[in-house]
Protein backbone atom coordinates (compact mmCIF):
# COMPACT_ATOMS: atom_id res chain seq x y z
CA UNK A 1 0.00 0.00 0.00
CA UNK A 2 2.82 2.41 0.80
CA UNK A 3 4.41 1.66 -2.57
CA UNK A 4 1.09 2.29 -4.39
CA UNK A 5 0.60 5.57 -2.53
CA UNK A 6 4.09 6.67 -3.52
CA UNK A 7 3.40 5.87 -7.20
CA UNK A 8 0.14 7.82 -7.14
CA UNK A 9 1.80 10.79 -5.50
CA UNK A 10 4.58 10.89 -8.09
CA UNK A 11 2.04 10.67 -10.94
CA UNK A 12 0.04 13.60 -9.54
CA UNK A 13 3.17 15.67 -9.14
CA UNK A 14 3.99 15.06 -12.80
CA UNK A 15 0.49 16.15 -13.82
CA UNK A 16 -0.43 12.88 -15.52
CA UNK A 17 -2.99 10.16 -14.91
CA UNK A 18 -1.99 6.71 -13.74
CA UNK A 19 -2.86 4.14 -16.36
CA UNK A 20 -2.77 0.40 -16.42
CA UNK A 21 -2.58 -1.90 -19.43
CA UNK A 22 -5.74 -3.99 -19.86
CA UNK A 23 -7.11 -6.16 -22.61
CA UNK A 24 -10.10 -4.82 -24.50
CA UNK A 25 -12.75 -7.27 -25.77
CA UNK A 26 -11.14 -6.93 -29.19
CA UNK A 27 -7.96 -8.57 -27.90
CA UNK A 28 -6.18 -5.25 -28.44
CA UNK A 29 -3.95 -4.03 -25.64
CA UNK A 30 -5.23 -0.56 -24.84
CA UNK A 31 -4.66 2.06 -22.19
CA UNK A 32 -7.55 2.25 -19.73
CA UNK A 33 -8.13 5.09 -17.30
CA UNK A 34 -7.78 4.07 -13.67
CA UNK A 35 -10.57 6.51 -12.81
CA UNK A 36 -13.20 5.16 -15.20
CA UNK A 37 -13.30 1.49 -16.11
CA UNK A 38 -13.83 0.84 -19.79
CA UNK A 39 -12.81 4.31 -20.95
CA UNK A 40 -10.46 4.34 -23.94
CA UNK A 41 -8.07 7.24 -23.61
CA UNK A 42 -7.53 9.54 -26.59
CA UNK A 43 -3.79 9.05 -26.16
CA UNK A 44 -3.92 5.35 -27.00
CA UNK A 45 -1.04 4.11 -29.12
CA UNK A 46 -0.59 0.47 -29.94
CA UNK A 47 2.68 0.15 -31.91
CA UNK A 48 2.83 -2.61 -34.46
CA UNK A 49 5.85 -4.87 -34.66
CA UNK A 50 8.45 -3.81 -37.21
CA UNK A 51 7.57 -6.81 -39.37
CA UNK A 52 3.98 -5.56 -39.59
CA UNK A 53 4.64 -1.98 -40.61
CA UNK A 54 3.68 -0.91 -44.09
CA UNK A 55 6.98 -0.14 -45.75
CA UNK A 56 5.97 2.03 -48.65
CA UNK A 57 3.55 4.91 -49.12
CA UNK A 58 4.30 6.37 -52.56
CA UNK A 59 3.23 9.92 -53.38
CA UNK A 60 0.66 9.62 -56.16
CA UNK A 61 -1.83 11.72 -58.09
CA UNK A 62 -4.79 12.93 -56.04
CA UNK A 63 -8.12 13.05 -57.76
CA UNK A 64 -11.32 14.84 -56.84
CA UNK A 65 -14.15 12.62 -58.06
CA UNK A 66 -17.80 13.59 -58.41
CA UNK A 67 -20.73 11.86 -60.05
CA UNK A 68 -22.65 14.43 -62.10
CA UNK A 69 -25.10 12.25 -64.04
CA UNK A 70 -26.42 8.71 -64.43
CA UNK A 71 -23.57 7.84 -66.80
CA UNK A 72 -21.07 10.64 -66.20
CA UNK A 73 -18.62 11.88 -63.57
CA UNK A 74 -15.84 14.43 -63.22
CA UNK A 75 -12.21 13.89 -62.24
CA UNK A 76 -10.40 17.11 -61.27
CA UNK A 77 -13.23 19.00 -63.05
CA UNK A 78 -12.69 17.02 -66.28
CA UNK A 79 -15.99 15.36 -67.26
CA UNK A 80 -16.16 11.76 -68.45
CA UNK A 81 -19.21 10.09 -69.94
CA UNK A 82 -19.65 6.32 -70.18
CA UNK A 83 -21.96 4.44 -72.49
CA UNK A 84 -23.74 2.72 -69.58
CA UNK A 85 -25.15 3.92 -66.22
CA UNK A 86 -22.78 4.11 -63.27
CA UNK A 87 -24.15 2.49 -60.14
CA UNK A 88 -21.34 3.44 -57.78
CA UNK A 89 -17.82 4.88 -57.88
CA UNK A 90 -15.04 5.55 -55.40
CA UNK A 91 -15.58 9.02 -53.96
CA UNK A 92 -11.93 10.03 -53.57
CA UNK A 93 -8.56 8.88 -54.85
CA UNK A 94 -4.99 9.17 -53.64
CA UNK A 95 -3.69 6.60 -56.14
CA UNK A 96 -4.44 8.23 -59.48
CA UNK A 97 -7.22 5.72 -60.16
CA UNK A 98 -11.00 5.44 -59.80
CA UNK A 99 -12.98 2.21 -59.38
CA UNK A 100 -16.62 2.02 -60.42
CA UNK A 101 -19.52 -0.40 -60.81
CA UNK A 102 -21.73 -0.55 -63.91
CA UNK A 103 -24.85 -2.66 -64.27
CA UNK A 104 -24.59 -5.41 -66.90
CA UNK A 105 -27.54 -7.78 -66.71
CA UNK A 106 -29.90 -9.95 -64.66
CA UNK A 107 -29.31 -13.65 -63.98
CA UNK A 108 -31.02 -16.47 -62.10
CA UNK A 109 -34.52 -15.70 -63.39
CA UNK A 110 -34.05 -12.07 -62.49
CA UNK A 111 -33.10 -12.62 -58.86
CA UNK A 112 -29.38 -11.86 -59.35
CA UNK A 113 -27.95 -8.57 -60.60
CA UNK A 114 -24.59 -8.57 -62.36
CA UNK A 115 -22.24 -5.57 -62.14
CA UNK A 116 -18.94 -5.06 -63.91
CA UNK A 117 -16.04 -3.78 -61.81
CA UNK A 118 -13.77 -1.31 -63.63
CA UNK A 119 -10.68 0.65 -62.60
CA UNK A 120 -9.72 3.74 -64.59
CA UNK A 121 -6.28 5.33 -64.27
CA UNK A 122 -5.88 9.08 -64.75
CA UNK A 123 -3.30 11.78 -65.20
CA UNK A 124 -3.44 14.72 -62.78
CA UNK A 125 -5.29 16.79 -65.41
CA UNK A 126 -8.15 14.29 -65.35
CA UNK A 127 -7.38 12.49 -68.63
CA UNK A 128 -7.74 8.69 -68.72
CA UNK A 129 -4.53 6.75 -69.36
CA UNK A 130 -5.76 3.18 -68.86
CA UNK A 131 -9.02 1.32 -68.24
CA UNK A 132 -9.41 -2.26 -67.07
CA UNK A 133 -12.37 -4.50 -66.22
CA UNK A 134 -11.18 -6.94 -63.60
CA UNK A 135 -14.22 -8.58 -62.08
CA UNK A 136 -17.95 -9.09 -61.76
CA UNK A 137 -20.06 -8.52 -58.69
CA UNK A 138 -23.17 -10.65 -58.24
CA UNK A 139 -25.87 -9.26 -56.00
CA UNK A 140 -28.52 -11.64 -54.68
CA UNK A 141 -30.98 -9.72 -52.51
CA UNK A 142 -28.64 -8.00 -50.04
CA UNK A 143 -25.59 -10.26 -50.44
CA UNK A 144 -22.65 -9.71 -52.78
CA UNK A 145 -20.19 -12.15 -54.39
CA UNK A 146 -17.06 -11.37 -56.40
CA UNK A 147 -16.12 -13.29 -59.56
CA UNK A 148 -12.69 -12.60 -61.09
CA UNK A 149 -11.96 -12.50 -64.80
CA UNK A 150 -10.36 -15.95 -64.37
CA UNK A 151 -13.65 -17.31 -63.03
CA UNK A 152 -12.50 -17.49 -59.41
CA UNK A 153 -15.43 -16.89 -57.08
CA UNK A 154 -14.90 -15.19 -53.71
CA UNK A 155 -17.57 -14.85 -51.05
CA UNK A 156 -18.33 -11.20 -50.46
CA UNK A 157 -20.71 -9.84 -47.86
CA UNK A 158 -23.80 -7.78 -47.09
CA UNK A 159 -22.14 -4.40 -47.61
CA UNK A 160 -19.77 -2.96 -50.18
CA UNK A 161 -17.27 -0.05 -50.12
CA UNK A 162 -15.20 0.99 -53.12
CA UNK A 163 -11.59 2.12 -52.86
CA UNK A 164 -9.81 3.78 -55.76
CA UNK A 165 -8.20 0.45 -56.74
CA UNK A 166 -10.25 -2.16 -54.94
CA UNK A 167 -13.48 -3.25 -53.31
CA UNK A 168 -14.25 -4.15 -49.70
CA UNK A 169 -17.07 -6.47 -48.63
CA UNK A 170 -18.45 -6.38 -45.09
CA UNK A 171 -19.91 -9.68 -43.92
CA UNK A 172 -22.26 -9.79 -40.91
CA UNK A 173 -20.32 -7.17 -38.92
CA UNK A 174 -17.56 -9.72 -38.26
CA UNK A 175 -15.53 -10.33 -41.43
CA UNK A 176 -14.25 -8.12 -44.23
CA UNK A 177 -12.80 -9.17 -47.58
CA UNK A 178 -10.69 -6.63 -49.47
CA UNK A 179 -9.99 -7.40 -53.13
CA UNK A 180 -7.63 -5.72 -55.59
CA UNK A 181 -6.50 -6.92 -58.98
CA UNK A 182 -4.42 -10.02 -58.34
CA UNK A 183 -4.88 -10.33 -54.60
CA UNK A 184 -7.45 -10.56 -51.81
CA UNK A 185 -7.36 -10.51 -48.02
CA UNK A 186 -10.02 -11.78 -45.62
CA UNK A 187 -10.01 -10.62 -42.00
CA UNK A 188 -12.02 -11.25 -38.85
CA UNK A 189 -12.93 -7.99 -37.11
CA UNK A 190 -12.60 -7.34 -33.38
CA UNK A 191 -15.57 -8.63 -31.41
CA UNK A 192 -18.46 -6.17 -31.38
CA UNK A 193 -16.94 -3.88 -34.03
CA UNK A 194 -18.63 -2.97 -37.30
CA UNK A 195 -17.43 -1.23 -40.44
CA UNK A 196 -18.36 2.45 -40.68
CA UNK A 197 -20.49 2.75 -43.86
CA UNK A 198 -19.07 6.16 -44.82
CA UNK A 199 -15.29 5.97 -44.81
CA UNK A 200 -13.34 9.26 -44.60
CA UNK A 201 -10.41 8.18 -46.74
CA UNK A 202 -9.39 6.35 -49.89
CA UNK A 203 -9.03 2.89 -48.37
CA UNK A 204 -6.83 1.72 -51.27
CA UNK A 205 -4.23 4.35 -50.36
CA UNK A 206 -4.51 4.50 -46.56
CA UNK A 207 -4.81 0.70 -46.30
CA UNK A 208 -7.10 1.25 -43.31
CA UNK A 209 -10.82 1.16 -42.63
CA UNK A 210 -12.69 2.80 -39.77
CA UNK A 211 -14.60 0.60 -37.32
CA UNK A 212 -17.03 1.42 -34.50
CA UNK A 213 -17.48 -0.66 -31.37
CA UNK A 214 -20.11 0.27 -28.74
CA UNK A 215 -18.78 0.80 -25.23
CA UNK A 216 -20.73 0.51 -21.99
CA UNK A 217 -23.48 3.13 -22.08
CA UNK A 218 -23.13 5.43 -19.07
CA UNK A 219 -26.72 6.53 -19.59
CA UNK A 220 -27.75 3.24 -18.00
CA UNK A 221 -26.10 4.42 -14.80
CA UNK A 222 -27.70 7.84 -14.95
CA UNK A 223 -24.36 9.47 -15.71
CA UNK A 224 -25.08 10.73 -19.22
CA UNK A 225 -27.87 11.67 -21.59
CA UNK A 226 -29.66 8.76 -23.24
CA UNK A 227 -29.00 10.54 -26.55
CA UNK A 228 -25.23 10.30 -26.01
CA UNK A 229 -23.50 7.02 -26.82
CA UNK A 230 -19.88 6.01 -26.33
CA UNK A 231 -17.94 4.09 -28.98
CA UNK A 232 -14.41 2.99 -29.69
CA UNK A 233 -13.34 4.36 -33.07
CA UNK A 234 -10.77 1.94 -34.46
CA UNK A 235 -8.47 2.16 -37.49
CA UNK A 236 -8.10 -1.36 -38.86
CA UNK A 237 -5.22 -2.27 -41.19
CA UNK A 238 -6.04 -4.02 -44.47
CA UNK A 239 -2.46 -5.30 -44.61
CA UNK A 240 -1.98 -6.75 -41.13
CA UNK A 241 -5.58 -7.47 -40.11
CA UNK A 242 -5.01 -5.68 -36.81
CA UNK A 243 -6.24 -2.52 -35.12
CA UNK A 244 -3.55 0.13 -35.55
CA UNK A 245 -5.03 2.64 -33.12
CA UNK A 246 -8.25 3.21 -31.18
CA UNK A 247 -9.87 6.11 -29.33
CA UNK A 248 -13.11 6.88 -27.57
CA UNK A 249 -15.80 9.03 -29.17
CA UNK A 250 -19.16 10.17 -27.80
CA UNK A 251 -21.91 10.43 -30.41
CA UNK A 252 -25.26 12.14 -29.97
CA UNK A 253 -28.47 11.06 -31.65
CA UNK A 254 -31.23 8.55 -31.00
CA UNK A 255 -30.66 6.69 -34.27
CA UNK A 256 -27.46 5.08 -35.55
CA UNK A 257 -27.67 7.15 -38.74
CA UNK A 258 -27.74 10.38 -36.72
CA UNK A 259 -24.73 9.19 -34.76
CA UNK A 260 -22.87 8.42 -38.00
CA UNK A 261 -23.61 11.95 -39.24
CA UNK A 262 -21.94 13.28 -36.11
CA UNK A 263 -19.00 10.90 -36.49
CA UNK A 264 -18.23 11.92 -40.09
CA UNK A 265 -16.95 15.33 -38.96
CA UNK A 266 -14.75 13.90 -36.20
CA UNK A 267 -12.09 11.99 -38.16
CA UNK A 268 -10.26 12.16 -41.49
CA UNK A 269 -7.39 10.07 -42.90
CA UNK A 270 -4.94 11.37 -45.51
CA UNK A 271 -2.28 9.32 -47.30
CA UNK A 272 1.10 11.00 -47.76
CA UNK A 273 4.65 9.76 -48.31
CA UNK A 274 5.35 9.23 -44.59
CA UNK A 275 2.20 7.13 -44.05
CA UNK A 276 -1.54 7.53 -43.41
CA UNK A 277 -2.25 10.56 -41.19
CA UNK A 278 -5.33 10.38 -38.94
CA UNK A 279 -6.72 13.76 -37.81
CA UNK A 280 -9.43 13.49 -35.17
CA UNK A 281 -11.53 15.48 -32.70
CA UNK A 282 -11.10 13.87 -29.29
CA UNK A 283 -11.53 14.15 -25.51
CA UNK A 284 -15.16 15.31 -25.63
CA UNK A 285 -14.40 17.73 -28.45
CA UNK A 286 -11.62 19.61 -26.66
CA UNK A 287 -8.61 18.35 -28.68
CA UNK A 288 -7.65 18.03 -32.33
CA UNK A 289 -5.05 15.27 -32.62
CA UNK A 290 -2.89 14.03 -35.50
CA UNK A 291 -1.42 10.51 -35.68
CA UNK A 292 0.78 8.79 -38.22
CA UNK A 293 -0.71 5.29 -38.47
CA UNK A 294 2.56 3.87 -39.77
CA UNK A 295 4.97 5.26 -37.17
CA UNK A 296 2.37 5.61 -34.35
CA UNK A 297 3.67 9.12 -33.60
CA UNK A 298 1.04 11.51 -32.23
CA UNK A 299 0.68 15.24 -31.61
CA UNK A 300 -2.11 17.33 -30.08
CA UNK A 301 -2.57 20.16 -32.59
CA UNK A 302 -5.00 22.26 -30.55
CA UNK A 303 -6.64 22.01 -27.13
CA UNK A 304 -9.47 24.18 -25.79
CA UNK A 305 -11.06 23.60 -22.40
CA UNK A 306 -14.53 24.65 -23.57
CA UNK A 307 -14.42 22.76 -26.81
CA UNK A 308 -13.48 23.14 -30.47
CA UNK A 309 -16.21 24.01 -32.97
CA UNK A 310 -14.88 21.96 -35.87
CA UNK A 311 -11.81 21.18 -37.93
CA UNK A 312 -11.11 20.57 -41.60
CA UNK A 313 -8.01 18.94 -43.04
CA UNK A 314 -6.49 18.21 -46.43
CA UNK A 315 -3.30 17.53 -48.37
CA UNK A 316 -1.18 20.33 -49.79
CA UNK A 317 -0.80 20.52 -53.57
CA UNK A 318 2.52 18.65 -53.67
CA UNK A 319 1.02 15.65 -51.90
CA UNK A 320 3.78 15.59 -49.28
CA UNK A 321 2.05 17.03 -46.22
CA UNK A 322 -1.25 17.52 -44.39
CA UNK A 323 -2.76 20.84 -43.29
CA UNK A 324 -5.48 21.37 -40.68
CA UNK A 325 -7.84 24.32 -40.12
CA UNK A 326 -9.28 24.52 -36.59
CA UNK A 327 -12.22 26.75 -35.58
CA UNK A 328 -12.98 27.74 -32.02
CA UNK A 329 -15.88 30.17 -31.73
CA UNK A 330 -14.96 33.31 -33.64
CA UNK A 331 -11.28 32.45 -33.92
CA UNK A 332 -9.58 30.12 -36.40
CA UNK A 333 -6.07 28.71 -36.60
CA UNK A 334 -4.20 26.67 -39.20
CA UNK A 335 -1.49 24.05 -38.97
CA UNK A 336 0.33 24.17 -42.30
CA UNK A 337 2.57 21.15 -41.85
CA UNK A 338 1.44 18.19 -39.72
CA UNK A 339 4.38 16.12 -40.92
CA UNK A 340 6.85 18.55 -39.32
CA UNK A 341 5.18 17.88 -35.96
CA UNK A 342 5.23 14.09 -36.28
Amino acid sequence: MRQLALILTLALLQGCAVNEQLKDLTGLSVSMSSKEEGKLESSIQDPLGTNQNINEFPVVSRLTVKKVGADSFTVNNQEHKLEIPINELSKSSATGAVTLLTFRDFAGDGYIKLYDLHTLHFKSDGQITRRSKWGTIERNASFYHFVGEDGQRIQGGTGIILGSKGVLFNNQDSVVTYIEQGRSNRFTLPEGARVIPRQNSDISASRHIGLLKPLRDNALLGLASKDSHKYALMLFSLDTGQVTTALEVSLEGKSYDRQLDKLSSMWQVHSVSSGPILVSLETSGTQVVARNLKTQKKRILEEKTFGISYFHSGVESGGQDVWVNIANGLSESKVNSVQDLL
